[in-house]
């Protein structure tokens, strides 16, 4: 799915549909909005007038260095390098264009020096070295996108504890999806004309909980589809009186929301599957189940980024789905890695799912860690642990060691060690994103270290 970039001025933009169809816009957009997602996963924007397009892709539009040490509370973690000084540049990615609405073309940005070099805090320009290096190893990765959001009137979605979840609530029912079915169908109106397509749309189990799954796509792709169809949702909530809620726990009493990420890889060489036709548990090749160890091995200091809101850890307890525990098993919602097998009810394949995602997390800095922690599996031959089935807490000191079955650290300040002493993050993103994350993350523990769970859930519920 592609966008091709007509003039706005003289003609619309036509994107390619699901099926080939071609659906041209009613008329050229008029203004162009430009994301930049921060290193607090909070997405950011600067718009033009859709004829100066071409100079926001060239040239570029400012943006003052604090950006990186954004906390998410606008607050920013200023020190000698991000301070009252110093500019950067958004520049739009005019190759990924997609509509927002009939007057709004969107597109991603890539954080670039004043001279149009990228910034070494580029999460995107990170991401795509990461999909580039997978390329020059012989792999290509897919990802997509789940997510958990809640849908709350607009006049009491400020509300501490609207009295909304008092009432009585079917989770996965047919009834709760019918009551908000306009809302789902100009969505997915919305997320056909933006070339982006989902997969499937229902109630979940939390009260006013809904979930919506996105199709695969190559590494950057996905994570731009992922930061668009955010904007999708909460556009489409608020024609409809509604607000979108992306919050990981935006209440402290109520279920958590998750962001899981489905992984596969396949070898460019032969075209096959690492996740399926092999000789190992589940039919993993023996190049998969490296990839898993990779994965499970880096997932405590990933936890920064995937889980890595002043809100995340209130959602990642055991029991709740979440994947609480740091392993890996065949459907097993209790840990970190859920492996999906290649079976007539999975028709994309074999694919991990990664549990502990939210959407909180940047998704271009969540795809890299990932993608880069698979391949260092493989490169390294990383061996692969015993799978988990069943309940993390029921198994013995010993059974948990043959796993690496561990919880997640869940404590703020031990993971913002492990990811600034992590060998494997510095090399993956840069010394200069990982000095900016640990800064924006100690900023955090100052400012909110002894804010109750009720404060911070208040506190943080719209900024996702």
């Amino acid at each position: 799915m592609s966008i091709q970039n007509a003039a706005l001025g003289a003609s619309s933009i036509t994107t390619d549909q699901p099926g080939g169809s071609s659906a041209p816009a009613p008329h050229a957009p008029e203004l162009v909005q430009g994301t930049f997602v921060d290193l607090a996963g909070v997405t950011r924007a600067k718009n033009v007038p859709a004829r100066r397009r071409e100079v926001f892709a060239k040239n570029g539009l400012g943006a003052p260095k604090v950006w990186v040490v954004f906390n998410a509370d606008n607050n920013f973690a200023e020190n000698d390098t991000f301070n009252v000084t110093g500019d950067l540049r958004l520049r739009l990615d005019t190759s990924a264009l997609r509509h927002l609405d009939e007057h709004i073309v969107w597109g991603p940005t890539n954080l670039a020096n004043q001279d149009g070099t990228p910034s070494e805090y580029d999460p995107r320009t990170t991401l795509a070295i990461a999909e580039r290096r997978a390329e020059e190893a012989g792999y290509s990765a897919q990802f997509g996108f789940e997510f958990e959001f809640l849908l709350l009137p607009e006049s009491i979605a400020d509300e501490r504890r609207p009295d909304i979840f008092a009432t009585p609530w079917l989770g996965y029912g047919a009834q709760p999806f019918i009551e908000q079915d306009d809302f789902f169908a100009n969505l997915t109106v919305a997320a056909d004309a933006a070339g982006i397509e989902l997969e499937q749309l229902h109630t979940e189990w939390g009260t006013r909980q809904y979930e919506v799954s996105v199709a695969p796509d190559t590494p950057v792709v996905a994570a731009d589809k992922a930061v668009l169809f955010k904007l999708l949702v909460k556009r489409t909530a608020a024609r409809h009186g509604l607000k979108a809620i992306f919050s990981p726990k935006p209440f402290p009493d109520q279920a958590g929301s998750g962001g899981h990420i489905h992984f596969s890889l396949t070898k460019l060489a032969t075209g096959t599957h690492l996740f399926s036709g092999g000789d190992g548990v589940y039919g993993l090749t023996a190049e998969g189940g490296h990839a898993i160890a990779g994965v499970q091995a880096h997932l405590a200091e990933l936890t920064a980024i995937l889980s890595g809101s002043p809100v995340s850890l209130l959602r990642l307890q055991p029991d709740t789905w979440s994947g609480a525990a740091i392993g890996w098993g065949l459907e097993n919602r209790e840990v970190a890695i859920r492996y999906a097998a290649a079976t007539l009810g999975n028709p994309r394949g074999a694919n991990i799912e990664i549990k502990t995602g939210d959407a909180a997390a940047n998704p271009y800095l969540a795809l890299a860690g990932l993608l880069s922690a698979a391949l260092d599996g493989i490169a390294q031959s990383q061996p692969l642990l015993h799978p988990t089935e069943g309940i993390p807490a029921s198994f013995t000191d010993e059974e948990k060691r043959e796993r690496g079955l561990v919880p997640f650290p869940n404590d703020f300040d031990e993971i913002t060690r492990l990811f600034g002493e992590s060998a494997a993050t510095r090399r993956w993103y840069g010394d200069g994103i990982v000095d900016a994350i640990v800064a924006i993350r100690n900023l955090v523990r100052e400012t909110y270290g002894d804010t109750s769970p009720e404060d911070l859930t208040y506190l943080f519920r719209h900024v996702w």
